[in-house]
Order: structure tokens, then C-alpha cells, then sequence
């Protein structure tokens, strides 16, 4: 194939892999000229270059400080990890090459839609570690709620899953997540964790809260990787962290 031969959508964008190797990730990604400006906050670095067209993208330096940067043809941007970023427009042509650089293992490609809670329901109970939930108890907390219910699939199987709902206007509660053990150590719960931040920050929130357990070490790591502090330790043991957005 050639870099340049790709068909343009008519709104968004298209990340296509083209090679992962150890704790490298390259893709294509092509744009059209109707992209919704979205915040990333990514765990990996990135290092970006236009191949066709021109776009502006928007860097969080510090705070509430910003910077613009305009780019054209083979005019590269280096994003470091948890840089928050954001794509403010582009042209209709517009061909990018994304070099991600991972600490570990790239994240595996992977989908992450809204889902049912039917799907939800079965997702937690394929995970060891939690305790099996029903239909009528995700409805019990959810309904009358503003909520998201999201699930990361591969190769159209339910590899993973996150729900989480508002606790205040501006407060949104991380509820119950995992990723089934076949697909594990792939990066699916990172993947889960910045849908899930992107998805709060174009809503309005202005943090998340999330509970668990000092046995759940690699959860732990993933949250203060991601920005979380420690707010609280409740008596049965659970952990407090929140992040601001």
C-alpha cells in the first residue's frame, strides 16, 4: 500500500495500525474537515507529522495556558506523555503519520463503543476478580443518571468494559471496569480510562472519582500514571483517588 493512498471520511477521523513492534505503535491517520476538538491525555509519547493538507492543534502547556500549533506538509509536533492535546481543524486532505512511543507494550487495536447493559452485565461476569452484577442492579444505580457504559471490543469480541455515572454536575463517579483475562496486558483498561476521561470533559465535568483496593496493585498503577491523587482511605479498606479534568 501506499501512505498516501486513503479514502477521506466525511466527518472525523480514521486511525489505522500500521506497525506495532515492542513499545512502538505507528499509524496512519486520516482526517476529514469536520473533527470534533477533543482533549487527549495520553500515557505514551507521540511524535506527529502532517504527510498532506494543514491543521492547528492546541497544546495545554500549564494550567489553563495554551498554545497553537499550525502545521503544513512534513512539519513534524512532539507530544509528551499526558500532554493534554486536542485537534482544533484541519483540511479535508489532511494525512497524518502518529509514531507512538509506549513504556511497555503498545495498546492492542481495539474499538471502545457505548453498550448495553445486557453486554455489561456479561462483561463483569467474565472477569474473576468482581462480583457478578445484573441487569436490574446496573439499572438501579444508572437510571435517572447521566451515565456512560462502555465496552473495548477486538476483532468484535467484548475484550473489556467501563461504567461510571455523575455524581454531581461537575463530579463523575468511575464505577465497576476490568478486562477479561484473555485479552490482558494489551493497555485495554488505559484505552477504557482516556474514552472514558475524554468522554466526562466534553460534558462538562470537572472531575472523576474512582474505589479500589491496595490488591488490585496494577489498577493502582494505571490511576497514578493517569494523574490521580490519593484522596481518601475509607474503613473497609478502599482507596479514594480522584483526578481533576
Amino acid at each position: 500500500m501506499s501512505l498516501f493512498d486513503a479514502e477521506h471520511p466525511n466527518t472525523g477521523e480514521r486511525f489505522e495500525p500500521l506497525l506495532t513492534h515492542r513499545n512502538v505503535l505507528i499509524e496512519r491517520i486520516v482526517s476529514s474537515a469536520h473533527v470534533e476538538p477533543t482533549w487527549y491525555d495520553q500515557a505514551q509519547d507521540e511524535w506527529v507529522t502532517l504527510l498532506r493538507g494543514r491543521a492547528r492543534v492546541e497544546l495545554a502547556r500549564d494550567g489553563d495556558r495554551t498554545e497553537t500549533a499550525a502545521l503544513g506538509p512534513g512539519e513534524p509536533l512532539f507530544i509528551p506523555a499526558h500532554l493534554r492535546h486536542r485537534v482544533l481543524e484541519c483540511s479535508a486532505d489532511a494525512l497524518w503519520l502518529a509514531v507512538h512511543i509506549h513504556p511497555a507494550t503498545p495498546p492492542a487495536p481495539c474499538e471502545i463503543v457505548e453498550a448495553t447493559l445486557d453486554e455489561i452485565a456479561s462483561a463483569c461476569a467474565a472477569v474473576p476478580e468482581l462480583t457478578p452484577t445484573s441487569v436490574e442492579a446496573l439499572q438501579a444505580r444508572l437510571t435517572g443518571r447521566p451515565h456512560l457504559a462502555q465496552v473495548a471490543k477486538i476483532d468484535g469480541a467484548v475484550a473489556g468494559f467501563k461504567v461510571g455515572y455523575a455524581e454531581t454536575p461537575e463530579r463523575f463517579y468511575s464505577w465497576i471496569g476490568g478486562v477479561l483475562p484473555a485479552f490482558r496486558r494489551r493497555g485495554l483498561a488505559q484505552r477504557l480510562l482516556e474514552a472514558q476521561h475524554a468522554w466526562c470533559r466534553e460534558r462538562g465535568f470537572r472531575e472523576v472519582t474512582v474505589k479500589t483496593y491496595n490488591r488490585y496493585r496494577g489498577m493502582l498503577q494505571l490511576l497514578v500514571t493517569a494523574g490521580y491523587d490519593v484522596f481518601a482511605v475509607q474503613a473497609n479498606g478502599a482507596v479514594v483517588l480522584r483526578k481533576a479534568l
